[in-house]
């Protein structure tokens, strides 16, 4: 080997030797190993588990029908064998499930229902079959909610992933989330949920209603006295009125299908949302504005270069509202809706990491060796 290939080779090394220790030289924090307690093998009941549970834990419930209350009061996965045959049936009374003031807590797998029904006049706390107060980190996916006056009903909570979840046969509504922040309603079914099916109230900002389907309730969206929220690729049909605005400025409505409902869309003092990129097709009235009193009220039906899809539209000029409400830009073909995912980047542990480097160094160092051989 002559000087020139030692001199590449050391720097090399010496490159290595300094990576490694970035990587080496910040040690990982060391978490509590976490276990799985089985019902009903270990407990024969599931508060009986979460009573057992450490923080952390994974109560995982095999198939069976459970006539349970249940509270969580510390960070614990309630994991279900399968969402058809794992049933928590509240028994008609209060809460089936309520946690207050816990944060990271995964509910998954479950038919959760039997919860009170009784008609929700918007005074104190409806009977929910998922009641969260001031939580965050929670994740409820996978789940059957079923029979209560609310589904899920999450109040001055943040950060909760409901995703992948039916809710049917509610009396009032299928999820209220109440002076919530940064949370998501994605990818569920919403069937015959009274009043409203996924509800935003109270100053809740921050959260997606994203790809879900709702069908067969008095409202399909409402989002209520809040701002800075996203609607979006929802499906909303057959419902009296498939989405409301109410009190509220400052909310982004976009990619979704407004079908065959008796309202398309409607508001009550509501002004300054944004709605573009949709389809409002053959609901009996497209867009409703008798509700405001402010007959000056408005919101962007475009982006300035993309409006709505109407199915009445006539495809000349402009869709007229009324004289303050006006999509300069309509389509003239539906909106298509199909969700667009993201490749996932893999994170590289510090190991992973250690031996990619090796792996660069050792193929560098052997094809120098191999050009060093050529040459002689």
């Amino acid at each position: 080997m002559n000087m020139g290939s030692k001199s590449i080779t050391m720097a090399l090394l010496l490159v290595t030797l300094f990576l490694i220790s970035m990587v080496t030289f910040h040690p990982a924090s060391v978490k509590a190993k976490s276990r799985t307690l089985v019902v009903p093998d270990q407990c024969p009941t599931i508060q009986g588990a979460i009573d057992k549970a450490n923080y952390g834990d994974t109560i995982y419930v095999k198939n069976g029908v459970y006539h349970e209350e249940l509270t969580l009061y510390k960070p614990v996965n309630l994991i279900g064998e399968s969402p058809q045959n794992t049933v928590i049936d509240g028994g008609n009374i209060g809460d089936v499930i309520q946690a207050t003031g816990i944060c990271n807590i995964a509910i998954s797998g479950f038919t959760i229902e039997n919860a009170g029904t009784s008609k929700w006049t918007g005074q104190g706390f409806p009977d929910s079959c998922i009641y969260l107060l001031d939580c965050a980190n929670v994740s409820v996916t996978n789940n059957y909610i079923r029979e209560a006056t609310v589904g899920l009903l999450p109040y001055a909570s943040s950060a909760l992933n409901c995703q992948n979840n039916t809710v049917t046969d509610t009396t009032t509504m299928g999820m209220l989330f109440y002076s919530c922040e940064n949370s998501t309603i994605s990818d569920s079914q919403f069937y015959d949920c009274g009043i409203i099916g996924a509800h935003l109230d109270g100053n809740s900002s921050g959260c997606k209603i994203e790809n879900n389907y709702i069908a067969n309730c008095d409202e399909g969206i409402e989002i209520e006295r809040s701002k800075g929220n996203l609607v979006s690729q929802n499906s909303l049909f057959d419902n009296n009125m498939g989405m409301g605005f109410h009190n509220d400025t400052g909310n982004l409505m976009q990619f979704c299908t407004v079908e065959n409902n008796s309202i398309g869309i409607a508001f009550l003092q509501a002004n300054g949302n944004t709605i573009y990129c949709n389809s409002f097709i053959d609901n009996k009235k497209q867009v409703d504005l008798s509700f405001n009193t402010n007959l000056t009220s408005s919101s962007n039906w475009d982006n300035g270069t993309v409006g709505n899809y109407w199915s009445d539209y006539n495809g000349q000029g402009t869709y007229v509202i009324n004289e303050n409400n006006v999509d300069h830009h309509p389509l003239t073909q539906q909106v298509n809706i199909s969700p667009t995912f993201s490749p996932t980047i893999p994170e590289l542990t510090p190991i992973a990491i250690v031996s990619l480097l090796l792996s660069v160094f050792f193929v560098a160092v052997m094809v120098r060796h191999r050009k060093t051989a050529n040459s002689k």
